[in-house]
């Protein structure tokens, strides 16, 4: 029986070029060390344990826990991707972490893919490993 693999270490793995020269939150992550500020980050949602900003910079999304420290980042745009389209991006990544945080892990995966978050490779890629 195969292992399921992370979404968000796959989008990571297949995060696109400009991802890839700005990377602070990644850093903060593996260090281990607290977000000190998220003024320069647009506030998304939140859920009784944690609270989601947008690097608006980056397009990545980090969830970050009460304690200030981040649980998960979320890159958006694989490199795959051809086009992407920032308009409305607050209200896109809205509608995803609403399936990330009150739904099921297929019902998430489709909604990167509906809201333009991945590519079609990304996105059967994250069907296969993921679920």
């Amino acid at each position: 029986m195969k292992k399921t693999k992370s979404i968000f270490k796959l989008t990571h793995k297949y995060r696109n070029a400009n991802q890839l020269v700005n990377d602070h939150s990644y850093k903060l992550y593996k260090r281990h060390k607290k977000v000190e500020s998220t003024k320069n980050y647009i506030y998304i949602t939140s859920d009784e344990t944690s609270d989601t900003f947008l690097n608006p910079h980056t397009h990545v999304l980090m969830i970050i826990n009460k304690d200030g420290y981040i649980d998960h980042i979320l890159y958006l745009y694989d490199r795959k991707l051809k086009f992407f389209d920032s308009k409305d991006i607050e209200k896109k990544a809205k509608n995803v972490l609403e399936k990330y945080y009150f739904s099921t892990k297929i019902d998430f995966i489709n909604s990167l893919y509906e809201n333009g978050f991945v590519s079609y490779f990304l996105f059967t890629k994250l069907k296969k490993e993921c679920l």
